[in-house]
């Protein structure tokens, strides 16, 4: 039997939503334009205000502006978004999530256990897909509810092993 054993963090909890937010198509929207096109706008006044006006200290001033928007506000929306997302936790639930689990491929389900004593099957009809990243595993049990394997703290071999051993029952269910 495949099993893998990991710690879900604090940070880790965070991932899964920020996963999904930016897979979104508004948000990439935004982002673009947050990094792209608002900071090309100010580097053509930069470029207007060196060529046309000959005031080098404007342009520089502007062009500090642009990259410092670029790079800067991008950055403070992923804050914010921590920020909202990790309000929508108690500390209760927290306690609750948080901590070491063992899951296990068996015939029939995945069994996903607290290594507290916690133990819950979850049919394998039930659990739509696994997607990988760099850092975290997603098996996914329903569109917007997943099972989160941060790499970091899960063996990689086993990891690799425990994937190819669910997405086998997966697809056998289907």
């Amino acid at each position: 039997m495949n099993e893998i054993e990991y710690e879900l963090r604090e940070q880790d909890l965070l991932a899964f939503s920020e996963y999904q937010i930016r897979e979104t198509k508004a948000l990439k929207k935004r982002r673009q334009r947050h990094q792209s096109t608002i900071p090309a706008f100010f580097v053509a006044i930069s470029l207007f205000l060196w060529f046309y006006y000959k005031d080098l200290v404007s342009a520089a001033y502007v062009g500090v502006v642009a990259l410092a928007w670029g790079f800067l506000v991008p950055a403070y929306m992923r804050w914010t978004t921590r920020k909202q997302l990790l309000t929508m936790y108690s500390d209760e639930d927290k306690r609750r999530i948080l901590g070491r689990y063992r899951l296990s491929v068996a015939k029939d389900a995945l069994i996903e256990k607290k290594l507290d004593g916690e133990e819950s099957r979850i049919p394998w009809s039930e659990i739509l897909r696994i997607e990988l990243t760099d850092k975290y595993a997603f098996i996914f049990v329903a569109i917007d509810a997943a099972l989160i394997v941060p790499r970091a703290t899960a063996n990689a071999a086993k990891l690799r092993d425990f994937v190819r051993a669910a997405d086998e029952r997966i697809a056998a269910a289907d």
